[in-house]
């Protein structure tokens, strides 16, 4: 691995080839110039030499006018010998405005002992636009300005983005923007019938082309096809911005040209931009492209527009790397472009630093501030970036089949306010391997703080707060992984401070300001992962949440007033819904020598077993949380046995430590969780903080964490520091949701449907039968009651689309049967196999409701194929679910026009004693593939959360 260049900044950044070694010296003769200096200066002249500072006196010499000027002096000189130990590029402070992006390859290349810097005079910052003026403004209509912008350079180019006096502008859109509720306001919403955000949609609405447009929305556009759409589809992860392809007003439908990222739901958000009608509020501009005319309604009017300056990019990078080494660039002011504002494509050992990079665009999902992808041993050091459309930074490269590290690092940058356009727009991105962020200062973000993936990258030392401002279901720090989470493997993320991390999503008819979000996120199988002395403070769902993933060590953190949870767990029932794109995946790398040795845990993975989350260690924490109403955990197909969570010092004023155990009441909850093998070392007792009050979460001498083994967290060191480097110092944080919270706005009002009236849970009774029952998976007339009772409600409690399923109850005092018959319109369409929620399947749920507490709740899932599992999904003791499971007895037949099943339950194997009037909790849920539905008894959520559904009584 070489190092980045020790010369001109001297960033020596020692990016090692070992996971979580990438470190970050102080520089060193940041202001050494070399032999050779070229100076670009606005009163200058490219004809001139490019070696004096300023024009002489005779104006017969003097410095460039343009960057391209130097760089091809430069070229030259190379090529002729005149360049021994680097060069040195010096700008002088002004405007430069550029048509096309500054461009660097590998022709521009130094070397580390000869390394080039394109730099600000010291003292200075010029300003790079990737844009130009436009002037000439002229009265339209109203309060509307008119400007041929063909002439002015820009024919042929659609432009996105409008800058007046450095403030970004509105496109023309409905509805129109609400200053007194920005996020909460200015949204129109698709019609249809509301359905749940993880639900399958309904046929029907499965789209992501058409977006069926309410009656009071509809508008009349000339062109709508010069439009475009920009909705935060379904999951509210993030948004889409795509052109539309046609309106028919007559069906109320918006046809996309382009998917969207997701299938679209009624009510969610949108507003359509870049029609002209819809130019009809100040801060509003239009493009026509057949004329190419800009239509401005300036903020204050007219006389708003006089001595003032418009500007709109014309490039799509300000400055762009292309397979460049050992160059830098430092000390810009960047501004105006529609991607990056610096990108870094296959450099090498280049590095960005001390700039100021603001209102640029996000045009794609890569777009960032500065944007480092692929190559080695990059640098992001000292930037201040803000009011970007997408990323703050991205950084990714290295090589996740072989493991070989990138060595990139972006470290003590300032970067708030990003998201602008792109909602999933992040403060950093870290992807690949081998990469590091550090000491940065991130806030006011669209989503995640930090988002990250990939091998071996290192989180440490930042400051983030005030994240998530437009998003939901997200994190202050979020790692991901899908379907190759068993090889994502090696994050570290030690040493951060996260507080306020927001979310922002809709609960039915009302916005929500915080929620659905947690502070340090593992999602989607992401495996391995060090998350060690941390502080999270203040978020939604918990402190940190381990979705489905393996080999977690969560350790020596601090969590404190985390939400409605302090800590959660979410395992996905066996077998995991991505486990199966995981297995596939795991082919590829299972015989990898370089995995396996690098990844003890990964060599020892058995693929047949370690399906569900294992492996996961929750040690020596600290969790303080003071809301009565809050849970210390939430451990959903949480396997005791399989993890660990012991050592931890827990502190909830005295009050009851709640955990979310099926059917154990609250006040009996950590008792029981004690008996099941966790926490049993951990310690009930105030931390003791410094002053908690003002986030100081240093420990006193005499804190009862301390003899529990945990470390103090080195507080001084997080966040950005005093440098030569830096673009400012002190940091002046800007204003933000800090100074003005969600909360002070008021809720934007969703036309939405009144609330069904409360259901009541069903009961029923179970009648004596005369004779057992046959179980051959034939319902024959003589082995059952003729009263069937009919499943047709979702998980959420509403009505199926499709044709309902019906079940029949009996027992003999030893066993309880049950037998189902599921239509559908063919045999062809059932999906074989036994993989619940890809399979047809159906699961049988019931506990004792007598006994006090309940008894514990078996499933018993059952398939068209015959084949029947008994699963611990609802917390029933693995042992005794499989005791049960030998017991059952199970068949099923497949006919023309449905599928049947028939099950004989043993209660005693279920720990049941049968006694007249038993009552059981009950429910019955099946996947039917045939229509895309989940399908219950009573709709409960979860089939097994039998608090929430049904029961029977036995004769």
């Amino acid at each position: 691995m070489r190092l980045p260049m020790a010369c001109v900044l001297t960033l020596a950044c020692a990016c090692a080839t070992t996971r979580a070694q990438n470190t970050l010296s102080q520089p060193a003769d940041t202001d050494k110039l070399p032999a050779l200096v070229l100076y670009v200066a606005p009163a200058g002249n490219d004809a001139w030499t490019g070696t004096l500072a300023e024009p002489n006196a005779g104006r017969t010499d003097g410095p460039f006018a343009t960057l391209e000027r130097a760089r091809d002096e430069l070229r030259q000189r190379r090529r002729t010998g005149g360049v021994t130990d680097g060069a040195a590029l010096l700008v002088r402070a002004g405007e430069y405005e550029l048509t096309k992006p500054f461009q660097l390859t590998a022709e521009d290349s130094g070397t580390a002992a000869a390394p080039i810097v394109y730099r600000a005079f010291p003292g200075e910052k010029p300003v790079l636009f990737g844009g130009k003026r436009i002037t000439d403004f002229k009265p339209f209509k109203d309060n509307i300005l008119q400007a041929d912008v063909a002439a002015q350079g820009f024919k042929g180019v659609r432009f996105r983005q409008l800058y007046l006096n450095g403030e970004r502008q509105t496109p023309a859109r409905y509805p129109n923007t609400d200053p007194a509720r920005p996020r909460t306001g200015g949204w129109a919403f698709s019609d249809g019938k509301p359905f749940s955000m993880y639900q399958k949609p309904p046929p029907e609405q499965e789209t992501k082309r058409d977006l069926l447009v309410r009656a009071d929305d509809l508008r009349a556009w000339a062109h709508p096809e010069d439009g475009e759409v920009n909705i935060y589809p379904r999951y509210n992860w993030g948004n889409s911005i795509v052109p539309i392809a046609a309106f028919d007003r007559e069906k109320r439908v918006v046809t996309l040209a382009q998917d969207a990222r997701y299938e679209m739901r009624p009510f969610d958000r949108y507003y359509v931009r870049g029609l002209f009608e819809e130019l009809d509020a100040p801060g509003e501009w239009y493009l026509d492209h057949r004329t190419w005319t800009l239509y401005f309604w300036p903020p204050e009017g007219p006389g708003d527009i006089a001595g003032a300056t418009v500007r709109a990019p014309l490039t799509e990078n300000v400055i762009a790397l292309d397979k460049t080494e050992y160059t830098s660039i430092r000390g810009f002011a960047i501004e105006c472009c529609e991607g990056s504002g610096v990108a870094l494509r296959d450099a090498s050992d280049c590095q960005v630093v001390a700039c100021t990079i603001r209102n640029i665009g996000g045009r794609s999902d890569w777009s960032a501030g500065i944007e480092i992808r692929n190559g080695t041993a990059n640098v992001a050091f000292g930037n201040d970036i803000y009011d970007v459309g997408n990323y703050g930074l991205q950084v990714s490269g290295g090589d996740t089949k072989t493991l070989t590290p990138a060595g990139h690092c972006a470290e003590n940058n300032y970067i708030h306010h990003t998201g602008l356009i792109n909602g999933h727009g992040c403060g950093m991105g870290v992807g690949g391997v081998g990469n590091r962020v550090a000491h940065n200062l991130i806030h006011d973000t669209a989503r995640c703080g930090i988002f990250g993936g990939g091998n071996d990258n290192v989180i440490e030392f930042n400051r983030i707060r005030h994240a998530n401002l437009d998003t939901e279901d997200t994190g202050g720090i979020y790692v991901c992984a899908g379907q190759e989470g068993w090889m994502r493997r090696g994050l570290v993320i030690r040493h951060n401070f996260l507080s306020d991390i927001l979310g922002f999503g809709r609960n039915e008819g009302k916005w929500e300001c915080p929620r659905y979000s947690w502070g340090i996120y593992l999602d989607d199988a992401i495996c391995e992962a060090t998350v060690y002395g941390n502080i999270v403070a203040r978020t939604v769902l918990g402190g940190s949440h381990i979705h489905g993933g393996r080999d977690h060590t969560i350790e020596n953190n601090i969590f404190v007033d985390c939400g409605k949870q302090q800590m959660t767990w979410s395992g996905s029932k066996p077998p995991n819904t991505l486990e199966p794109q995981m297995r596939d995946k795991y082919q590829a790398y299972k015989d990898s020598e370089v995995y396996r040795k690098h990844y003890a845990k990964f060599a020892a993975l058995n693929p047949e077993t370690d399906g569900p989350m294992g492996g996961n260690r929750f040690v020596r924490n600290i969790i303080c949380y003071r809301d009565p109403q809050s849970s210390l955990y939430v451990a959903n197909n949480y396997l005791p046995d399989k993890n660990e969570c012991d050592y931890n010092l827990i502190w909830h004023s005295d009050a009851p430590l709640r955990v979310n155990l099926p059917g154990i009441a609250p006040e009996k909850q950590w008792e029981e969780w004690q008996k099941q093998g966790s926490d049993v070392h951990s310690v009930i007792a105030d931390p003791l903080f410094v002053d908690p009050d003002k986030d100081d979460y240093r420990l006193k001498p005499d804190s009862p964490a301390l003899p529990l083994g945990f470390q103090p967290i080195p507080v001084e060191k997080i966040g950005p520091y005093a440098h030569p480097l830096r673009a400012s110092w002190p940091i002046v944080e800007a204003p933000g949701a800090r100074e003005k919270p969600f909360t002070s706005e008021s809720p934007a009002p969703i036309p939405w449907p009144a609330p069904p009236p409360p259901r009541t849970a069903p009961q029923a009774t179970v009648p004596r039968l005369a004779a057992p029952v046959t179980v051959d998976g034939t319902l024959a007339a003589n082995e059952w009651p003729e009263k069937t009772l009919t499943l047709n409600q979702t998980p959420g409690g509403t009505p199926i689309a499709g044709a309902p399923c019906t079940m029949r109850f009996g027992h003999d005092g030893a066993y309880l049967y049950v037998a189902l018959t599921v239509p559908v319109s063919t045999a062809a369409k059932i999906v074989p196999g036994e993989k619940w929620t890809e399979s047809d399947g159906a699961e049988v749920c019931v506990r004792n409701a007598q006994s006090a507490p309940p008894g514990p709740t078996f499933v018993v899932q059952g398939y068209p194929s015959g084949k029947c599992f008994s699963v611990s999904d609802a917390g029933a003791p693995a042992e005794s679910a499989a005791k049960l499971g030998a017991a059952v007895r199970f068949a099923a037949r497949i006919n023309e026009k449905d599928w049947t099943g028939e099950w004989a339950i043993p209660l005693t194997a279920a720990g049941i004693e049968y006694r007249p009037g038993l009552k059981l909790g009950f429910n019955l849920g099946l996947r039917r593939t045939d229509t895309a539905e989940w399908i219950q008894w009573f709709g409960s959520g979860s089939t097994w959360e039998l608090d929430k559904a049904g029961t029977v009584t036995l004769e």
